[in-house]
């Protein structure tokens, strides 16, 4: 039974700490996508920055980037998916149903 419940205790703190180094490195790519940007903007680095805020549940600045994206043509089906899954999250449904739709269609 303690070994049992040490073995949990383990986990939990194990998955805990995998979960902040997952996060520091997202934090780390922003930064660097960010640093990018400033000198450059590319449409991957946008979609790239808004790929890490969506992992860091910053949904609405997600959406920034993709407005920023030029060249929407290339990429238009990933780019509605995504900002379906940020409007889903912003309990925004009826949005986030309409950019499914257009993922599908592009």
């Amino acid at each position: 039974m303690v070994i049992e419940l040490q073995t949990k205790w383990l986990l939990k703190t194990g998955s805990v700490r995998i979960c902040k180094a997952i996060k520091l490195a997202i934090y780390k790519a922003l930064k660097i996508f960010n640093n990018i940007l400033q000198k450059y903007q590319e449409d991957d680095i946008l979609i790239n920055k808004a790929v890490c805020l969506i992992k860091l549940n910053q949904f609405n600045e997600a959406l920034e980037c993709f407005d920023k994206i030029q060249d929407k043509n290339n990429k238009k089906a990933d780019i509605y998916a995504l900002k379906g899954i940020c409007y889903e999250n912003l309990g925004e449904n009826e949005k986030a149903i309409e950019y499914y739709n257009k993922s599908l269609i592009a």
